[in-house]
């Protein structure tokens, strides 16, 4: 233990369990493997110190985001001792480090240019992009180590999903708030990466939760049209006497809704930040039929299976494509036995119509990596 000596020898640090464990198993099957997908997480570094004799990774999303965040899951499968850092392969040539990484990134990753941000600035503006450099490479180096298998090729019977976007307008005071952050110069920061990092938030929540922004001073309600979508459509699920689940980005949508639902006498249940203490009762609940309404933070949607639900509201959406396919897997399963129905409502002519553009890259980039 710390602080215990022994010949002479005084314990100053304790090893972690990866560490102690890491050659006791012959196999290791990690699931939701994309969970390791970055490098400088202490869940990273302490799951790449097992080092069985087998290794396997398994996950529906290998590139939750970004290209790169396939390097730690690739290193671990492929190399002996990868943890170690100055350590490299034929089969992957990268060691974990920082000159690894950047040469990794260099092949394969792109960068985007802000031209309307330059203009106004009068300086470059460059940041990492979802488009794969490259990809023919990446295919090449990827195939030895990885498999891939499609939901259609495990099950013939697989059931179609459907997906629709509702793309709604802005509520009038919502629409004021947002116009008015839609203006750089109204974001209160002197530098201006973060200004407009800042400003990107603001309208995210402005789309999602207007009434909670601490920033709102315009905003007396967020029963907006967005709003009024989400519960129409809930409506329509439970006059069919069907389960929904409604997904959302921000906890003050789920707290809105919530509160709708209560006042007109609707049960349901709630799995985000707020009932960390219960997702187990409350999945389970949802699952015995107790309650036919799910809200869900779009972080937690993955781990859940509510395969015997057919209906699946996504009220506000993530950067990233991970999350918003972790989504939709949780009610568009193998053994799903209806067809599933995926609404994702957005606000017209707002970030949010971007921010699917964007998931919709992030995808191709994700599906090149998985099979060509």
């Amino acid at each position: 233990g710390i602080g215990d000596t022994r010949n002479g020898i005084t314990c100053i640090y304790k090893s972690s369990m990866a560490t102690d464990l890491g050659h006791l198993f012959d196999m290791i099957l990690l699931d939701e493997a994309h969970l390791i997908c970055n490098p400088d997480s202490m869940v990273t570094r302490n799951m790449i110190k097992l080092q069985p004799k087998h290794r396997y990774a398994l996950t529906a999303t290998p590139i939750p985001n970004k290209v790169f965040n396939i390097f730690p899951l690739c290193g671990w499968v492929s190399t002996e001792k990868w943890y170690r850092g100055d350590v490299e392969t034929p089969q992957w040539p990268y060691a974990n480090t920082p000159r690894g990484r950047a040469s990794f990134k260099d092949q394969f990753t792109t960068k985007e240019r802000d031209l309307t941000a330059e203009n106004m600035r009068g300086t470059s503006s460059t940041k990492e992009a979802a488009v794969i450099s490259q990809p023919q490479k990446l295919l090449k180096l990827l195939k030895p180590i990885m498999a891939f298998i499609s939901k259609e090729d495990c099950n013939p019977n697989l059931v179609d999903c459907n997906v629709n976007t509702v793309r709604v307008p802005f509520g009038k005071q919502q629409m004021k708030l947002y116009a008015h952050n839609l203006q750089v110069a109204n974001i209160p920061h002197s530098n201006p990466k973060t200004r407009y990092g800042v400003q990107m938030m603001r309208l995210r929540g402005i789309c999602a939760d207007p009434k909670g922004r601490e920033y709102n001073d315009v905003v007396s309600s967020n029963m907006n049209p967005k709003y009024v979508a989400i519960l129409e459509a809930v409506a329509e699920c439970l006059a069919k006497d069907e389960q929904v689940i409604v997904v959302s980005a921000f906890q003050g949508m789920s707290e809105e809704l919530g509160s709708r639902l209560m006042d007109a006498n609707v049960p349901y249940s709630r799995i985000d930040g707020t009932t960390s203490d219960s997702h187990v009762s409350e999945s389970n609940a949802f699952k015995r039929g107790d309650t036919k309404v799910m809200l869900m933070g779009i972080k937690c949607a993955q781990a859940h299976s509510f395969s015997s639900c057919r209906n699946l509201i996504i009220g506000s959406v993530e950067w990233s494509y991970g999350s918003f396919n972790q989504a939709m897997g949780r009610v568009y399963r193998l053994n799903s036995p209806q067809d599933v129905n995926i609404w994702v409502i957005l606000h017209k002519d707002s970030i949010e119509e971007m921010m699917f553009d964007k998931l919709a890259t992030k995808r191709d980039a994700a599906t090149i990596c998985l099979h060509g």
